[in-house]
């Protein structure tokens, strides 16, 4: 299954997912959103999942509420700069967003997403999209984050 096919899938999982995510969340101290950006974005396409799902595996979450996470890469959009997201009662924010190639990815790039090497994160990725080929020319999202000051 290619990068485009996931596209469509994450794309299709995150319309349906909105009515429910928006009734899960409210009650889940796990993860919720506040949106603080502006509405014109127009440097950047339209979402195609909202911010919640940005970061949600829980050791991804772990890795994001003990600084050693501090990217995310979507095939889509996300979240805008500016926006702010909430992981356990710690706030985040949206610090920047680029496009890159699939391929770009390098060492430190994957600690960044919260991975101890390159190799672990490759893995992950296969495992969770099982039959995805790497085509190193697909453009991916890149969604910068830090925490906000308290």
């Amino acid at each position: 299954m290619g990068l485009a096919r996931i596209v469509k899938l994450e794309t299709l999982a995150c319309r349906t997912h909105r009515r429910a995510a928006l009734f899960w969340h409210l009650g889940n101290t796990h993860l919720m959103t506040t949106d603080h950006s502006s509405t014109e974005n127009s440097d950047y396409p339209e979402k195609t999942c909202t911010i919640d799902r940005l970061v949600t595996h829980d050791k991804l979450v772990a890795a994001a509420l003990n600084g050693s996470k501090t990217q995310q890469r979507r095939a889509g959009v996300y979240g805008y700069p500016g926006e702010r997201f909430t992981l356990q009662d710690t706030e985040f924010e949206i610090t920047g967003l680029r496009t890159e190639r699939w391929g770009d990815i390098t060492e430190e790039d994957a600690q960044r997403e919260g991975y101890p090497n390159l190799q672990m994160y490759h893995a992950l990725i296969e495992r969770m999209h099982q039959g995805m080929d790497w085509d190193q020319d697909q453009p991916v999202w890149v969604h910068d984050f830090a925490k906000t000051e308290a």
